[in-house]
C-alpha cells in the first residue's frame, strides 16, 4: 500500500526527533509509528535569541513558549503546537499521538494514573474497515447490552495499531465477584501490561455545548466505576485505561480540565485516553 504523506508532513519527517537509547526506542518502533516534530518546533529553531522591545529600544532574550502541562487550564491547541509527533497512517484510519511515551509511561507506572489525548480521523466507515480478528471478536461476540460496540471495536484497533495491543477477554468473558457491579469492556496486554480497558463517548447534543459540569459527571461515574471493577474483578490485571471519544475540540478541552478537578481517589490509577475525532467519525457517536 502506498503511503501519501501532505507537504507539511514530508516537512517535518526532515527534522525528526532522536528517540532515547532507552527500550522505549525499540517498542516505538514496533508499534510502527513515525517521530515527528510539529512545524512549530521548526519556527523556533529559527527564532532569534534576542529580541528588540518596541518600549525601550533594548535588547532581550527571548526563546520559544513555555507550556505548562500541569495546568488545570491546558489547552488543546498549545498543547498540540509544542509537543512532538508520532502519526500511525493506516488503510483504515490515521492516529496523531502526541504523547506516545506519556502513555506507554502511565500504563507502566502502577501507582500512578494521567490523562493522554490523540487525534483520530478515519479513511472509511466502521461498516468498510478490515479490522484485526481481535476486533471481529469484540464485534461479534456477546456483550453485556447496550449501544457502544462500534466504539469499543475502534477503541481495540487504536490501541492494537498504535501499541500493539493484545486481546485477552471480552466483556462477557471477564469474572467478577461479588457479582451485579460496574464492567469493564476488554481486558488486553500492551507492552506486558495486563489492561482492563473501558470505553466512553463525549460530545454536545442537539448543538448544546458540552459543559464542565457534563463533563465532571461522565468522567466521575465512569472512573468510579472503573475502581469498582477493579475491586471485584477475578482478573489479576495492573490497572485500567477510561477511552474516551470526543466529538471534537471543545469537548476535549472540557473533558482535560474536568478531569484536573477530580479527588485523588476517583482518578486513582487509572489512564484517561482521550481520542478527539472530526466530523466524519459521526458512526461512532450513533446507537449500534
Amino acid at each position: 500500500m502506498t503511503i501519501l504523506f501532505s507537504t507539511k508532513v514530508r516537512i517535518q519527517c526532515k527534522h525528526r526527533k532522536r528517540l532515547p537509547l532507552t527500550g522505549h526506542a525499540d517498542r516505538f518502533s514496533a508499534a510502527g509509528l513515525l517521530a515527528v516534530s510539529p512545524a512549530v518546533s521548526l519556527q523556533n529553531k529559527k527564532r532569534p535569541n534576542r529580541r528588540r522591545s518596541l518600549n525601550t529600544g533594548n535588547y532581550r532574550k527571548c526563546g520559544p513558549k513555555q507550556v505548562d502541562f500541569h495546568s488545570t487550564n491546558i489547552n488543546y491547541h498549545d498543547h498540540y503546537q509544542h509537543s512532538p509527533c508520532n502519526i500511525y497512517f493506516g488503510e483504515n484510519f490515521c492516529v496523531r499521538l502526541n504523547q506516545w511515551f506519556k502513555f506507554l509511561t502511565c500504563v507502566e507506572d502502577i501507582r500512578n494514573g494521567g490523562i493522554v489525548m490523540c487525534d483520530f480521523t478515519p479513511n472509511k466507515s466502521l461498516s468498510a474497515m478490515t479490522l484485526s480478528d481481535d476486533a471481529v471478536k469484540i464485534r461479534d461476540v456477546p456483550n453485556a447490552g447496550g449501544s457502544s460496540v462500534g466504539s469499543e471495536v475502534l477503541s481495540f484497533e487504536v490501541l492494537q495499531k498504535c501499541f500493539k495491543a493484545k486481546l485477552l477477554k471480552t466483556e462477557m468473558e471477564v469474572e467478577y465477584f461479588p457479582e451485579g457491579g460496574s464492567i469493564t469492556d476488554y481486558v488486553c496486554v500492551v507492552f506486558g501490561t495486563k489492561l482492563g480497558v473501558s470505553v466512553t463517548r463525549a460530545r454536545n447534543y442537539w448543538g448544546r455545548d458540552f459543559t464542565s459540569e457534563q463533563a465532571a459527571h461522565l468522567l466521575n461515574k465512569k472512573l468510579r466505576g472503573i475502581n469498582q471493577s477493579s475491586r471485584n474483578s477475578l482478573e489479576n490485571w495492573n490497572k485500567q485505561v477510561l477511552h474516551v471519544w470526543s466529538a471534537n475540540r471543545d469537548v476535549t478541552n472540557v473533558l482535560v480540565q474536568a478531569f484536573h478537578t477530580l479527588e485523588p481517589e476517583v482518578k486513582s490509577n487509572t489512564v484517561v485516553l482521550i481520542t478527539n475525532t472530526t466530523t466524519s467519525c459521526d458512526f461512532i457517536y450513533l446507537n449500534g
